[in-house]
């Protein structure tokens, strides 16, 4: 109900994953530079844009919020055997170790993905009790066999009583230095999130682009840390963002200065 927010009734939209409708709250948008050498292996996070709008009482949540949305929002690699989501491990559905025997598999249609012929693959655990993914593979038709998208589901569980549903879809390509990695990826969770509020809905898109494989300057690595905002991060103007988001605001998103 609205009220003690009676104006953001105008507010109101329809999830288009979902079919739901929703309220947004809070929009947090961020645009980082990643570099990365082998040797001495080194991966940091240079963050080069940051802003944040929303309603102050959903901001405030507190710290436990930040590190629940962080554990569900961690980067998700199914090149790995094992994945490490809500605290617990996850098998991959391409673990080259488990995922035969963890797995059932059912080539369920042939579909056209980003117009590339693909087979669309069914999973889900062998057994209905095992903690495991769920959802659907998109295998290139041709001799590759490569992943060129995934939808991943988790079961509904007790014992993560916050998250009520949750869906990850990752769209992949090919570098051409012959990797596949992921370009697009997009996490949806349903939960209960606060007091005041009865159920939330939260969106995490990223979006990968402009590799480069020019060699970086050692210097470039030296700060402490793993992650470095630059001073400029927080001022940067609209058409910054409007040039650096992957996808368009939605009107009510565009439109949350709401305090």
């Amino acid at each position: 109900h609205f009220k003690h927010f009676p104006f953001l009734k105008d507010h109101v939209e329809t999830c288009l994953e979902t079919g739901k409708l929703i309220l947004p709250l809070i929009v947090e948008e961020k645009v980082s530079r990643i570099i990365f050498r082998k040797n001495p292996k080194t991966e940091k996070t240079i963050v080069v844009g940051q802003r944040n709008e929303g309603v102050n009482e959903f901001i405030s949540t507190g710290d436990i919020v930040t590190t629940m949305l962080s554990d569900c929002f961690s980067d998700i690699d199914i090149y790995e055997n094992d994945v490490r989501l809500l605290q617990y491990p996850f098998t991959s559905p391409i673990s080259s170790t488990n995922a035969i025997k963890f797995y059932r598999y059912y080539l369920s249609d042939t579909t056209m993905v980003d117009n590339q012929k693909c087979f669309e693959v069914e999973f889900t655990p062998n057994n209905p009790q095992d903690f495991g993914f769920s959802g659907k593979l998109w295998v290139l038709a041709d001799s590759t066999y490569r992943l060129k998208k995934v939808h991943l589901g988790i079961p509904n569980r007790s014992d993560v009583n916050f998250v009520e549903h949750m869906d990850i879809i990752q769209n992949f390509e090919p570098l051409p230095t012959g990797e596949q990695i992921v370009t697009n990826s997009k996490t949806i969770i349903q939960l209960k999130l606060a007091s005041w509020i009865q159920k939330a809905q939260v969106e995490r898109t990223v979006k990968y682009s402009n590799f480069d494989f020019t060699e970086i300057p050692d210097r470039t690595f030296k700060f402490s840390g793993d992650t470095k905002v630059e001073s400029s991060a927080r001022m940067r103007d609209a058409e910054f963002w409007e040039e650096q988001r992957p996808t368009p605001l939605t009107q009510s998103e565009s439109q949350m200065d709401l305090s």
